[in-house]
């Protein structure tokens, strides 16, 4: 008797049909029709960054001190963020406060340069030297 991957193999001599190992396995039809699946990654870092982000922070910032940057700048960035189809609040929020910054800033400049001219017309009615307007005392410049 001989052994044929550790099974004992009867020898035909003994009376014993010889034991066959079975066949492999036969590829399934189904699964050799079908493609494999895709498989399926995280998606990339560059999909998913808003460019126009940093710019809309940036913007942001900037509309506290140079608005009329801030709205350059947060512009730009809600462009940038808008053809890359997501939204960037920042950027949205950037703009809105620069504007009302830089109008409110227009409105102090005009409303500081016309106290000043009424100042200086009262000086140049009242003459130089130091004079009660209002009941303040100004100094106003001698011709």
């Amino acid at each position: 008797m001989s052994e044929l991957n550790g099974v004992p193999n009867p020898h035909p001599s003994d009376g014993q049909p010889p034991v066959t190992p079975p066949p492999p396995a036969a590829p399934d039809a189904y699964a050799s029709s079908t493609p494999a699946a895709p498989a399926y990654s995280q998606p990339s870092p560059q999909a998913t960054v808003n460019p126009g982000r940093t710019l809309g922070i940036v913007g942001f910032i900037l509309a506290f001190f140079v608005s009329p940057a801030g709205i350059i700048v947060s512009a730009i960035g809600l462009v940038r963020s808008r053809k890359a189809g997501q939204k960037n609040g920042l950027a949205l929020a950037g703009l809105i406060l620069s504007i009302v910054f830089l109008i409110l800033t227009v409105v102090l400049i005009v409303a500081v340069a016309g106290a000043a001219v009424a100042l200086l017309n009262q000086c140049a009615e009242l003459g130089g030297g130091v004079q009660q307007i209002d009941g303040v005392a100004v100094t106003c410049p001698s011709r």
